[in-house]
């Protein structure tokens, strides 16, 4: 019985650990985005983006959630994440030139008009987690982030009660 107790525990404090980590991320990532105006905050050279359109579909999925990591180079075949103007495009470098890299989307027929200078690669892809985009967008409002923050603070609370009601309970002795 201690055994489970002992493993109940430890598992509640790895889910509140990780719980707390997701959650300072998102205050960073959020505090980062909207005062320090960085429109892609990253963690230890990691950021995150949710895909929104098809143009990688067969590879990536609209609403797939993708980690991005800043690498020293690149080459041919890397699926990567740059500046398009405002917007953050994800592709696949098809070739090089002197002006940058050649990027194509896996589902669309053609390669992308403009070169894709290094300076705007802001990392290549190296996870994706299939259909997670909405529930990371969620955790990142302000709402999401409430909700997370309470399911913490219930999962720190729950086994105190459980060890109060245990020892206040009635036993029998005869």
């Amino acid at each position: 019985m201690r055994v489970t107790e002992t493993l109940k525990k430890t598992a509640n404090m790895l889910i509140v650990g990780t719980l707390v980590i997701i959650l300072a991320a998102n205050c960073y990532m959020l505090f980062a985005r909207f005062v320090l105006h960085e429109q892609q905050p990253d963690v230890l050279g990691y950021s995150s983006a949710v895909v929104i359109s098809g143009s990688m579909s067969g590879s990536i999925e609209i609403n797939d959630m993708i980690i991005i990591h800043e690498q020293d180079a690149y080459t041919t075949g890397d699926i990567i994440t740059f500046y398009s103007g405002n917007s953050l495009v994800t592709h696949r470098i098809i070739s090089e030139t002197e002006e940058g890299f050649i990027t194509k989307g896996d589902a669309n027929n053609a390669a992308d008009l403009q070169p894709v200078p290094i300076t705007d690669v802001v990392g290549k892809v190296v996870v994706i987690v299939p259909k997670a985009g909405a529930a990371i967008q969620f955790l990142q409002t302000p709402l999401g982030m409430t909700i997370l923050l309470g399911i913490a603070v219930l999962l720190i609370l729950m086994p105190g009660r459980r060890d109060e009601e245990n020892e206040g309970g009635s036993t029998y002795d005869n």
